[in-house]
């Protein structure tokens, strides 16, 4: 099974493929990329607050990473599969470069 696919021009590695190659179950990576998902949002949030811009001389910090919301989104694509056995569609998520070394060290 090989871990990496292109998809118009681009790298993408599956969750599913991804899961078995890392130990791990595919429920815990879809779990791993929620909780990165939630993770940059909030540090988003915190980054855009209107409280924080009044520290300081108009100087707004910056603590997160510096992602917005549509970067996040093409981290992290939303995606289904089909499994065979019992016929239903499951979420899996494809993800690029970027998204794949978030959820590796991060």
């Amino acid at each position: 099974m090989e871990l990496l696919k292109i998809e118009s021009g681009q790298v993408l590695a599956e969750s599913l493929t991804i899961a078995p190659a890392f130990g791990k179950q595919h429920t815990q990576v879809i779990r791993d990329i929620k909780a990165q998902n939630h993770k940059m949002k909030v540090l988003e949030e915190i980054e855009d607050s209107s409280t924080l811009s009044k520290i300081g001389e108009g100087t707004q910090p910056k603590f997160g990473l510096g992602y917005s919301t549509e970067q996040i989104q093409r981290f992290f694509i939303e995606s289904k599969y089909y499994h065979p056995k019992n016929k239903q569609e499951y979420k899996m998520y494809l993800m690029t470069r970027d998204g794949f070394s978030l959820l590796v060290m991060g």
